[in-house]
């Protein structure tokens, strides 16, 4: 089963990270992997980008289960996204 939340926030990208981080942190929650999308388009194609974030995130609760599956992994992804994009999917 697939499912997911979604919010818009008014405030800036980084502060938004740095808060999402910290909400996660305090539910025992850590980040595994972290892509920054921004940063590989202009590094790689030197293509900007919009600022977005992928985030790999494990319940701390878990890391210690032997059992190796996908079990308790979690995306987070968080995107800027321009008041014309707002309606549309991305």
């Amino acid at each position: 089963m697939t499912y997911y939340f979604s919010d818009t926030v008014k405030m800036r990208f980084d502060d938004v990270v740095a808060s999402t981080k910290e909400a996660l942190k305090r539910h025992n929650f850590r980040v595994l992997t972290e892509i920054d999308m921004k940063d590989n388009f202009k590094n790689g194609l030197n293509v900007d980008f919009r600022p977005y974030l992928s985030s790999r995130m494990r319940s701390t609760t878990h890391l210690s289960s032997a059992s190796g599956g996908r079990q308790g992994w979690n995306n987070v992804t968080l995107q800027h996204r321009s008041a014309a994009a707002r309606g549309r999917s991305c």
